[in-house]
């Protein structure tokens, strides 16, 4: 593995890509849908740094148990899109959006992995993850100067950010324990395993966000066909957590 300063534009990456995609996803498809899209993303991504050893993750092949989880994590994404006004449609309609949310949460796995191999080289848990915002930070503020130089993207509106309620200042904060945790927990117990436990969470947060409306989304329905894909997700996230 190349030294720290190498990982430091693929940690800002990875963190630019997630947070961007949340911020287009969750008006467009829903916190229920984003979040499977992410899972998806993120179990497989996973599962192939285990199984061939990628970015100084210590190899370990799926067993069938994992396997078996993966593909649950699949069904029950699939699932999840049907209710988003049948497949076809859906993909049509969505088709780019759906596989940038996919891409988006592939990249979570990389991004922990990366700031594993952080935390080593620097043997300090708290400083890899100032290190991995520093450089994320840098990462956001290119991509904004990109959309606003070269896309002609609208200026942001700085002086509304007075009108911001308490909870939309919590977004730092919360991507700072997840990024620490990420990196604490995988040299521990392995990246499939990481990332099925904070995806499980993520998705039962996302049934409560769709179904009342939380954080100023708007309300969507929590039918019988999205609940059957929530539990093959969970029961994926179970199987490769437990192998």
């Amino acid at each position: 593995m190349a030294g720290s300063g190498t990982r430091g534009p693929g940690t800002s990456s990875a963190s630019s890509l997630y947070i961007t995609s949340g911020i287009l996803l969750f008006p467009r498809l829903g916190a229920l849908l984003t979040v499977g899209l992410w899972i998806t993303g993120q179990m497989l991504a996973s599962l192939a740094l285990d199984g061939f050893g990628w970015l100084g993750v210590e190899r370990e092949p799926p067993a069938l148990a994992q396997a078996l989880g993966a593909a649950a994590v699949i069904a029950g994404a699939a699932a999840i899109v049907r209710t988003q006004a049948g497949v076809s449609h859906a993909v049509r309609q969505h088709g780019a959006w759906l596989a940038f949310g996919l891409v988006a949460g592939a990249a979570l796995p990389l991004q922990g992995a990366i700031n594993a191999q952080l935390r080593t080289d620097l043997d300090a848990p708290i400083a890899a993850g100032a290190v991995s915002f520093v450089v994320a930070t840098a990462g956001m503020g290119a991509l904004l100067a990109v959309a606003l130089i070269a896309a002609g993207a609208a200026r942001p509106q700085l002086g509304r950010l007075r009108e911001l309620p308490w909870w939309g200042w919590l977004g730092g904060p919360v991507g700072a324990t997840y990024v620490t945790s990420v990196f604490l927990l995988i040299p521990k117990i392995g990246t499939a395993p990481t990332i099925a436990l904070t995806v499980a969470g993520q998705q039962a947060a996302s049934v409560v966000v769709d179904r009342y409306g939380l954080l100023r989304l708007p309300r969507r329905p929590v039918g019988r066909v999205r609940l059957v894909g929530v539990g093959l997700l969970l029961a994926g996230v179970v199987l490769v957590t437990l192998a």
